[in-house]
């Protein structure tokens, strides 16, 4: 009897956990192609921009960092949500509207980021050039921007967070 009992519970946690790689994977690759999506996307944006402003590698680099923060506070949100959707039951980690609202979010803060960094950038780079100061504006300004660029994002996140607690 407790033998049978054994056997009819091992599918059950064998189900349980292929189900959990299952989740894993879905949620992981979601979060792997949005983050390599916006790591690209930066890279690709700060190279156009050097190249409009023959200002290489000021813009790139600004761009890459500014991704990769970006980037990782929307993982951070996706990891929440799907966390709090399987909780409530959900069969998925990610389904469509939750991706929507993943990637809303990614281009929300990406742009939250970036502007203001790719403004000190910009300004820095024309005062450099104007007040023939090699690189001092274009880094004391870009790190300001950045600065103003963190303020919005987590502002922005925690609006996120309460809204989806709302909700």
């Amino acid at each position: 009897m407790i033998g049978d009992q054994d056997k009819q519970d091992a599918p059950a946690k064998g189900g349980g956990l292929s189900r959990a790689i299952g989740l894993a994977s879905e949620l992981g690759v979601a979060m792997g192609l949005l983050s390599a999506a916006m790591l690209l996307g930066s890279l690709a944006l700060g190279r156009w921009l050097d190249r409009v402003a023959s200002s290489t590698p000021v813009f790139t680099i600004v761009m890459l960092v500014v991704g990769a923060l970006a980037g990782q506070a929307t993982l951070y949100r996706m990891a929440t949500n799907a966390s709090d959707q399987l909780d409530g039951g959900a069969r998925h980690a990610v389904n469509g509207q939750a991706l929507r609202c993943a990637i809303g979010l990614a281009l929300q803060l990406l742009a939250l980021t970036a502007l203001p960094a790719v403004a000190g950038a910009g300004i820095g780079l024309w005062l450099d050039h104007l007040l023939q100061s090699a690189v001092l504006f274009t880094i004391l300004l870009t790190l300001v921007g950045f600065g103003l660029g963190m303020v919005l994002t987590i502002r922005a996140v925690q609006r996120h967070r309460s809204r989806q607690g709302s909700v």
